[in-house]
């Protein structure tokens, strides 16, 4: 569904008469009210929301969005600012382009499958990962480029709750986290860190 159009005056035959016409609504805005802009939208098909990051660190932001096609949530991750000033706009294409390729190396890329949004079976061990649904490339979808507001961006599934907010809600209530279930999570970490060595990555960053 496309953001609703606002319109910062009548309709030109109410500014002629200076009536409002019968049964329709004014969208004009109260006088030194700014018009509230459309949400953006990147890559031609996420729309971005609006409000506080899904999460922020020293040069990425997380944003959630949603595929205006299909209406799924998505994470939207691009660099900010502090990643152009210290890396310099040639060593952060090449970063982002090592990204991208490091994706497509494990078996997590889903841009040109036919279906994007199927599942991996659980005993996979790409279950424990988020996949990269798309990214900002060149219009034949050959090689990483920025999108047209000169940002990088990387589209990846949104998972329904962070092992964090899982771990804070459930430790003040009556549906406490069990020992056994401790014991699950930790296991599927450990898993999934292993196939990652096995494959020949090592991940310097691991939180909640």
């Amino acid at each position: 569904q496309a953001p609703a159009a606002i319109l910062l005056g009548g309709a030109p035959s109410e500014k002629k008469s200076g009536k409002r016409q019968r049964g329709k609504r004014s969208t004009s805005c109260p006088a030194g009210v700014a018009a509230e802009p459309p949400p953006k939208i990147v890559l031609d098909k996420y729309r971005l929301q609006r409000g506080k990051p899904l999460g922020e660190g020293g040069w990425c932001v997380v944003k959630g969005g949603e595929d205006v096609k299909t209406g799924n949530p998505v994470a939207v991750k691009t660099y900010g600012a502090q990643s152009l000033r210290e890396l310099g706009d040639e060593e952060l294409a090449d970063r982002f382009a090592r990204e991208i390729e490091r994706f497509k190396q494990l078996g997590l890329s889903r841009r040109h499958q036919e279906d994007a949004e199927a599942a991996f079976e659980q005993s996979d061990p790409r279950s424990s990962f988020v996949s990269l649904l798309d990214f900002s490339c060149t219009p034949e979808g050959l090689r990483p480029e920025k999108d047209t507001d000169g940002c990088f961006y990387t589209v990846l599934e949104l998972a329904d709750e962070s092992l964090e907010k899982c771990l804070q809600r459930r430790s003040g209530g009556p549906d406490f986290v069990t020992i056994h279930e401790l014991r699950e999570i930790a296991e599927a970490l450990a898993e999934s860190l292993s196939w990652l060595q096995k494959c020949g990555f090592c991940h310097l960053d691991i939180k909640p």
